[in-house]
């Protein structure tokens, strides 16, 4: 093997080495929905006193975990539907004035119980169950 082949196959190795990393977590079950989404075998568990979800002490405040958009929407209620818009799988967000989760991708709105107020989506959000245990939200 002359040194221009050696250093072709330690490029071609080397990179495959890079990228092996990111086509494995890609494909991983964490990153379609399994696990900490709710729906699978497990509940998903929202700690309140997290500082990754401290906006959901504020009556208005929200945040995401996996696929899901919690709501704190009076006291002692909480609701959680799913962050994935039906019409093209955008990311809705929340307008605390509105009350409503707009996708600014192409317009749809939802209200708080998830069902589409205005098109283009034709079907509602994934609604799923919270239940409040002291400091945690318990999403199912």
């Amino acid at each position: 093997m002359d040194r221009k082949e050696f250093i072709k196959k330690v490029a071609v190795g080397g990179s495959i080495l890079f990228f092996a990393p990111a086509l494995i977590e890609s494909c991983s079950k964490e990153n379609i929905g399994s696990g900490n989404d709710p729906g699978s075998t497990n509940p998903m568990i929202i700690d309140l006193t997290s500082s990754k979800f401290s906006t959901l002490n504020t009556i208005g405040g929200y945040g995401y975990s996996g696929n899901v958009i919690i709501i704190h929407t009076a006291a002692n209620e909480y609701i959680a539907l799913s962050k994935i818009c039906t019409h093209q799988n955008c990311t809705v967000d929340y307008n605390k004035s509105a009350k409503i989760l707009p996708c600014y991708c192409h317009g749809s709105e939802f209200n708080l119980s998830g069902n589409v107020i205005r098109g283009p989506a034709q079907r509602n959000l994934k609604k799923y169950n919270v239940e409040i245990s002291g400091n945690t939200l318990i999403i199912t």
